[in-house]
C-alpha cells in the first residue's frame, strides 16, 4: 500500500537535507575514507532512498530513518570495495622481473583456468564481473543491466566465489 506523498513530506525531506547534509557527508568521509565528491554522492543516494521510503509508507521518525538509510548505504559501499579488492587480488597475477620458465607456465595455466571459469559463469554474473573489473560502480552496472544494486553486488560476489571454486581456491 503506497502512502499518499504530500507537500508536507517534501518540506520535511528538504529540512532534513539542510539539517543533516554536512553530518552525513562527515559520516561517509570518516567511515569510508572516500573523497568529498564520493561522500556527496552517497548523501544524495541516501536522500533518494529516503524519498522512495516516503512514497511507500507513512514515516514517523524521519531523522532515525535517514541515519538508518545512511548506515545501509555506507555498508553497501564498504561491501562493494571489499568485493572489488578480493576480485583484484584473485585476478591479478604478480609480475616479476625474473620469471623462470616454470613460473611463466604456471601463470599462463592459471590465467587459462580463470578465463574458462569466467566463460562458464551465467551471463549476468559474467557481465557484472567484467563491468566491475573495468571500474564501473555497481550502481551504474545495476542500471545498465536493469537489476537492483543489491543483486549486482550479490552477482559479483557469486562470480568471484564461482571462479575461486573452479580454480581450486575456494
Amino acid at each position: 500500500m503506497n502512502h499518499q506523498h504530500t507537500p508536507r513530506d517534501d518540506a520535511r525531506i528538504i529540512a532534513l537535507f539542510d539539517e543533516h547534509r554536512a553530518g552525513l557527508e562527515r559520516f561517509f568521509l570518516g567511515r569510508l575514507q572516500i573523497s568529498r565528491i564520493e561522500a556527496q554522492e552517497l548523501v544524495q543516494d541516501t536522500y533518494v532512498l529516503l524519498v522512495g521510503q516516503a512514497q511507500k509508507k507513512e514515516i514517523s521518525a524521519w531523522p532515525e530513518l535517514l541515519w538508518c538509510i545512511a548506515l545501509s548505504v555506507a555498508n553497501n559501499k564498504f561491501s562493494q570495495r571489499k568485493a572489488r579488492r578480493a576480485a583484484t587480488a584473485l585476478l591479478e597475477i604478480e609480475t616479476r622481473e625474473h620469471r623462470t620458465p616454470e613460473t611463466s607456465l604456471i601463470e599462463q595455466e592459471t590465467m587459462a583456468e580463470i578465463r574458462r571459469a569466467v566463460d562458464e559463469l551465467p551471463e549476468r554474473k559474467r557481465l557484472v564481473l567484467m563491468n566491475s573489473c573495468e571500474g564501473k560502480p555497481f550502481k551504474q552496472i545495476a542500471h545498465e543491466l536493469d537489476i537492483s544494486e543489491r543483486t549486482c553486488s550479490r552477482d559479483f560476489a557469486d562470480a568471484i566465489a564461482g571462479i575461486r571454486r573452479q580454480i581450486g581456491l575456494g
